[in-house]
């Protein structure tokens, strides 16, 4: 497999590489090499003598680096020696962070894309969205509390042909130009550090009300909460099995005014006593407060942290160290079947969803995920 390192990724240099950036380049190379990628053909927009001596006296033999100037013709020829039909691997500004290349490939055959890159939210509307079928869109009609988007994370595939045709009509590499000439997809991803990719541990997601306690509707008092039957069992079930039991819920009542921040952390610090006198750890409880028909100001808006929306997955994820791809997500809500491809969501029948839901109660979940030999998709 092959892969090609853009402009722009901090190696335009005409000194010797400075510590951060071998150290980053080394990260990087093995983390592709170790997945099969035994071509990578680095783009320098500068003669770097320094880049050049440094790769062929630090890389290991397994790894055929070729360093590219940037001149379009040469780029050109280089890649018209892969197959037609080949996905090249482009990674932009020299990524801080690992991610799951095997999501790249899977979903660019699944949604048959002709690019497909890995993108992350962040509070900044410099970005893009992405509609209900992952493709991006460019403009974005709601209106946001917040500035927030989704930003490419530095890994995209990109079809061998469809390069070609970008870089013959745009004299260009640029990622951004590419994403708007093409029609692109983006695939959600937690960022984690390289060293850190292999210490991964999957999880247990939970909506609070209605799958932890009763929804007896914006719940902000310990005195009005009554736990909900099987959600002991349940997670016991699970902590046995290796999960990590994290609390993910919109709160919505911020944003309307009925109670504050202070409000929810008092209700999740008491949950988690309670739980712990059942045997059971809650990694943690990440909220949203948000909502579009708010009335406090500060939280009234759309937002990408607001389930069915994946920001408070990727965001607990990358805080808790989760494995999302192996991780399960259970509600009692449409919107708790989270805008993740690849994040198993499971809805139980409530008063929300007396139809279209996937388990009875709690108990039949728990028995049929546990007892099954694998998690049905």
């Amino acid at each position: 497999m092959n892969a090609l390192l853009l402009p722009g990724s901090g190696l335009n240099v005409e000194q010797n590489l400075s510590e951060k950036d071998q150290d980053k380049l080394n990260q990087l190379i093995l983390f592709l090499r170790n997945r099969g990628y035994n071509e990578i053909l680095v783009d320098s927009q500068a003669n770097s003598n320094a880049l050049r001596d440094y790769i062929n006296n630090s890389v290991s033999a397994n790894t055929k680096l070729d360093i590219l100037e940037y001149e379009i013709p040469l780029i050109t020829n280089k890649i018209s020696r892969f197959d037609k039909n080949d996905f090249i691997l482009l990674i932009d500004s020299l990524p801080d962070y690992a991610c799951d290349l095997n999501l790249l490939n899977k979903y660019q055959s699944e949604y048959n894309a002709e690019l497909i890159l890995a993108c992350t939210v962040e509070f900044s509307n410099t970005g893009f969205y992405l509609d209900d079928s992952y493709q991006i869109i460019w403009k974005n009609e709601k209106k946001f509390a917040k500035e927030e988007s989704f930003i490419p994370s530095g890994f995209s595939l990109c079809r061998r042909d469809t390069l070609l045709k970008h870089i013959s009509e745009a004299k260009s590499l640029q990622i951004r130009q590419l994403l708007r000439a093409e029609k692109a997809f983006g695939i959600p991803v937690p960022k984690f550090p390289y060293h850190d990719y292999h210490k991964l541990s999957k999880a247990l997601f939970l909506d609070r009300d209605g799958i932890i306690n009763e929804d007896s509707h914006y719940v902000h008092k310990i005195e009005d909460i009554q736990f909900c039957p099987g959600i002991f069992d349940l997670c016991s079930d699970a902590q046995r099995r290796g999960y990590k039991i994290i609390v993910a819920t919109n709160q919505a009542g911020i944003a309307r005014g009925y109670f504050e921040h202070g409000d929810v952390e008092s209700v999740h610090a008491w949950m988690a006593t309670v739980f712990a006198k059942h045997g059971i750890a809650i990694e943690g409880f990440v909220y949203c407060p948000y909502h579009e028909k708010g009335n406090v100001a500060e939280y009234t808006g759309h937002s990408l942290f607001r389930k069915p929306e994946p920001g408070m997955f990727l965001d607990a994820a990358e805080k808790h160290n989760i494995d999302l791809t192996h991780s399960i997500m259970v509600g009692d809500k449409n919107s708790d079947r989270i805008k993740l491809p690849y994040l198993r969501s499971y809805i139980i029948k409530s008063q929300y969803v007396p139809t279209g839901y996937d388990f009875e109660s709690l108990d039949s979940f728990r028995r049929f995920i546990f007892k099954a030999p694998q998690i049905p998709k």
